[in-house]
């Protein structure tokens, strides 16, 4: 059983925002990430806990890898990661994905028609 933590495109826009506030070490552009095609699933690859920005001790908090689709990129289709620092709060609050029982803790996985079926496992 793996279970994915896992972001939509808004909740990682949201993040995003946050993290640049924070002034976290790991930040994105949160108006480059309208180039994502997908939108409903952005799974959490790796995470790790975090005590310092820019080398100072501070509040744990947690990196964490995303997959992202970046179609739209200029790169071609593939799947590429990003790292973003996000609270501990924000981290625990990310719904989940069982990929062996297919249950979704926040709501239905939608996938665009023809979009990402190889990362899905047949029933």
């Amino acid at each position: 059983m793996t279970v994915y933590k896992y972001f939509t495109k808004d909740s990682l826009i949201e993040a995003a925002k946050a993290g640049n506030e924070r002034g976290y070490n790991r930040q994105l552009d949160p108006d480059k990430l309208d180039n994502l095609g997908w939108t409903e699933f952005l799974p959490v690859t790796f995470d790790m806990l975090h005590e310092h920005i820019n080398g100072e001790a501070v509040e744990p908090h947690v990196r964490v890898m995303v997959m992202v689709d970046a179609k739209n990129s200029g790169k071609g289709h593939r799947d590429e990661t990003v790292l973003l620092d996000i609270s501990m709060e924000r981290f625990n609050a990310l719904p989940t994905y069982d990929s062996e029982t297919k249950e979704d803790s926040g709501r239905p996985l939608v996938v665009p028609a023809g979009e990402g079926q190889h990362r899905q496992e047949a029933k």
